[in-house]
Order: structure tokens, then C-alpha cells, then sequence
């Protein structure tokens, strides 16, 4: 049965992951534009250019997270993709103060990635949480595939009798 749960819980966190990923390019479409279009003739530089795209990427994609969290219901749209759902852990409704806290890792990848290894080597009593998420007193779930349909399959074809 262990085995079982821990392979729930890769596949979890694969599914967070390419949903992240999904939200993540989603929210650096603005900043790469203005980057682009602004930007680009002020700052000059390999490790300037990377950090301020970076951060404006980041800036992006708190506020793409905590806003879309707070109005649809728990989910960004790589959360609707993968059928994943941001709960607050005692049942109440998820708040702008909550989504902030627990997105303000995605400010910068690096924060994101320690995020995730702090959960992963700390003991928590839900392991769907990240280590903001237990913060923020949230949790990620697994709501089903939204192009699934929940209908019964048709019924067989009637047999043919001569």
C-alpha cells in the first residue's frame, strides 16, 4: 500500500508540475511583450536581461495565480487543464491574502524550487501541500480531467435476430 501512495504522490506532483509549467508560460506572455516593445533598448546585458525578465515574469505570475485562484474557484488554467483545485485546508473559501501567500514563491524560479524541496524534506501532515501552501493553510486537489465526461458509456447496439 505504500508503494501505491507514494506513487499517488509522484503522480501529484507530475501533474503540479506541468500544470505550473502551463500557468508559468501563460503569465510570461505580458512580460516578455513589454520586455520586448520597452524594455530591451534600456538594459544591456546578459545577466540584466535575464533578471529582469525573470522578475517580471514572476511579478506576472503571483498575480496571474492569486487572481484567477480567488475568481474561479481554486483554479489557474493549467489547473483546469490537469483537473487540479486549490482548497483551503479547514473548508473555508480561498482569499486573496491565502492565494498571495501561497503563490509569493513563484516571484522567481529559484524560490519555487525551494518551495517544493522544503516540502518534500520536511514532515507535513498532507504531502499535497508545498511549504507555503501549508502556510497559507491551502491544499492541491485532484478534482478529475475536465474533458472527461461523467455520463455512463452508451449502452451495445441491440443484437439482430433473424
Amino acid at each position: 500500500m505504500a508503494a501505491n501512495n507514494s506513487q499517488l504522490d509522484m503522480n501529484h506532483w507530475i501533474i503540479r508540475l506541468l500544470a505550473f509549467i502551463i500557468d508559468y508560460i501563460i503569465a510570461g506572455i505580458i512580460p516578455v511583450v513589454l520586455y520586448s516593445v520597452v524594455l530591451s533598448d534600456l538594459i544591456h546585458g546578459f545577466v540584466g536581461i535575464i533578471v529582469v525578465l525573470f522578475g517580471l515574469i514572476g511579478v506576472f505570475s503571483v498575480l496571474y495565480s492569486m487572481i484567477l485562484e480567488v475568481l474561479w474557484n481554486g483554479q489557474t488554467l493549467g489547473d483546469k487543464i490537469f483537473g487540479l483545485q486549490v482548497k483551503m485546508a479547514n473548508g473555508s473559501k480561498l482569499d486573496y491574502n491565502k492565494a498571495f501567500m501561497r503563490n509569493i514563491t513563484k516571484i522567481y524560479p529559484l524560490f519555487i524550487i525551494i518551495d517544493w524541496l522544503a516540502a518534500v524534506a520536511t514532515a507535513g501532515s498532507d504531502r499535497r501541500q508545498k511549504y507555503f501552501d501549508r502556510i497559507a493553510g491551502t491544499t492541491v486537489v485532484l478534482i478529475g480531467h475536465p474533458s472527461a465526461s461523467s455520463t455512463s458509456p452508451p449502452p451495445p447496439p441491440p443484437t439482430l435476430q433473424p
